[in-house]
């Protein structure tokens, strides 16, 4: 059985939506994996815990307002980079918002997508101090790694995530079917077959019209593995020498 406090991601994720008022079926649903964890006892645990941290330590995991501008470490001239970061339109919590500020000072090159990734290990490592979960000394997000991160700009000798320039397609054909020459060759092609049929992600220029698939996914080619990226609402592909991570047209966040 796997330890109770074994996925500091998605305990992150369920004490700031705890913070924020969400209900526990709301919390489970909207960080539960494919494999259906956690379960509602585990996650009652988890939320105990939360309960009893002192208030005052997790009050910035409540959405940022207008009126935290100019205290709370965020300065008046943080205002138009944090509305540029908050795309999505769901406001971030105060904590996540002065990781963005914080980071962003001290690599000013980073892109935003990077400086959103290595703020969102930042909350992670704080949720944990403030849980006194103490993390396995092979999970892959320290202190350390994070400065070095940020120190040299997004790596060391790697490379920031890439977005792709073709616009990509997801299919789904039966297993007896012939998979149709319009899948093609160029760009990344993934053929994924499981038990529910075959999976095909491939460049969308060269499919007709008609066909019944989803178009307008974005692809992008990230730097390194990501233990961050949720597998709710997206699609990673590996090849033998990259990760992929695709968006639909709706969850581009």
């Amino acid at each position: 059985m796997a330890r109770q406090f074994s996925d500091p991601l998605k305990i992150s994720r369920a004490l700031e939506l705890h913070v924020q008022g969400s209900k526990l079926s709301v919390i489970r649903d909207r960080i539960k994996g494919i494999d259906g964890t956690p379960s509602l006892r585990t996650l009652s645990g988890w939320l105990n815990k939360f309960r009893r941290v002192d208030s005052e330590n997790i009050d910035a995991d409540k959405p940022i307002e207008w009126r935290h501008i100019g205290f709370n470490g965020l300065p008046w001239d943080s205002s138009s980079y944090l509305a540029t970061l908050n795309s999505s339109g769901v406001l971030p919590s105060l904590r996540r918002a002065r990781w963005w500020w914080r980071i962003h000072i001290t690599a000013p090159d980073l892109s935003e997508s990077e400086v959103i990734s290595i703020a969102d290990d930042c909350v992670l490592l704080e949720h944990m101090e403030l849980l006194t979960i103490n993390l396995s000394s092979s999970y892959p997000v320290t202190w350390e790694n994070i400065w070095k991160r940020v120190s040299v700009g997004g790596g060391g000798d790697s490379v920031g995530d890439i977005r792709l320039e073709e616009s990509y397609a997801v299919c789904r054909f039966d297993h007896e079917q012939m998979l149709p020459g319009w899948i093609g060759s160029d760009g990344i092609v993934s053929i994924t077959r499981s038990s529910s049929g075959v999976t095909v992600i491939c460049p969308d220029k060269e499919i007709p019209s008609d066909a019944p698939v989803s178009r307008g996914w974005i692809g992008y080619r990230l730097a390194k593995s990501r233990d961050n990226i949720q597998s709710a609402g997206k699609m990673v592909v590996s090849s033998w020498d990259s990760i992929y991570l695709f968006c639909p047209p709706t969850n581009l966040s």
